[in-house]
């Protein structure tokens, strides 16, 4: 039995959220835990209680359930992680997989999303979100097509305390502003005969929209090499301009979802790569 779109987009969640899940376990086992033997440094802390393990490549401040950071050594942690910028650029790998797993001669939707962050401060990043697709529905009764591009803008807050200065793990909650630009062709439709009217054939002109929408999200981003990441988004998408779709909705916006829909759940997993500086 051919797999339906529904079908498959929860099927690849399922299977990229325990791929993410593996790999996080696989990436804590190298983690310093409490009770692991570390070197001990004096000259920024007070009582000794900060622990420093070192590497060739990195020195990372760790925080055990036993100690705790001085007011000074926070502060001093705090700001040299502030003065680290990172840029993420990450590409949504989920859809083109939905895209070639699914089958249906009656209708067709593909999209392509980008997303790149921006380490601000205080574990807040700046994100924009960019993309395209298109859509179709070729039914008996009526056919038409939907193209369109999308912006979006918004924050992501890190919820995870970090291990280090160079930890760059996430689990996050945040929220975004989106506009699609959408094209929407002629429709062709036809009725069923009936005893009076017959059949009756039309074409709905086509039409250019814009929609508009709010969501609200939350994911995570795990790094498994220098670099670069994979993690996913869960979002609850909610269109702000309800009455502009009344005609002829669209059948597929990209970035959004289904354009009948006034609340849409939706789901990302990315692929990502990060670049730092100070």
């Amino acid at each position: 039995m051919p797999l339906t779109q529904s079908m498959s987009k929860y099927i690849i969640s399922i299977l990229l959220l325990l791929l993410t899940a593996t790999a996080w376990a696989q990436q804590d086992t190298t983690r310093v835990r409490p009770g692991d033997v570390l070197v001990v440094t004096t000259d920024s802390v007070a009582n000794d209680s900060s622990l420093i393990i070192r590497d060739s490549l990195e020195v990372d401040t760790v925080l055990t359930d036993s100690v705790a950071l001085s007011d000074s050594a926070r502060s001093s942690m705090i700001a040299e992680r502030d003065s680290l910028h990172q840029l993420r650029f990450g590409f949504d790998i989920s859809k083109p997989l939905m895209k070639l797993l699914t089958k249906d001669s009656l209708s067709f939707r593909e999209t392509f999303e980008l997303e790149v962050d921006f380490y601000h401060k205080k574990e807040i990043y700046l994100v924009a979100e960019g993309g395209w697709g298109s859509g179709r529905v070729d039914y008996p009764d009526l056919s038409y097509r939907t193209k369109n591009i999308f912006v979006k803008g918004g924050i992501n807050k890190s919820l995870l305390v970090r291990r280090g200065v160079t930890d760059w793990d996430q689990a996050f909650i945040g929220a975004r502003y989106g506009v699609a630009f959408i094209n929407r062709s002629d429709a062709n439709y036809e009725t069923d005969s009936n005893a009076y009217w017959g059949k009756i054939v039309g074409t709905i002109p086509g039409r250019n929209l814009t929609a508009h929408w709010f969501e609200v999200t939350a994911g995570t981003r795990l790094e498994v090499w220098r670099g670069i990441f994979v993690g996913w988004n869960a979002r609850g998408k909610f269109r702000l301009n309800k009455k502009a779709f009344q005609d002829l909705p669209p059948y597929f916006i990209a970035g959004y979802g289904k354009g009948d829909k006034n609340f849409i759940f939706d789901f990302n997993f990315y692929l990502s790569y990060a670049i730092r500086w100070k």
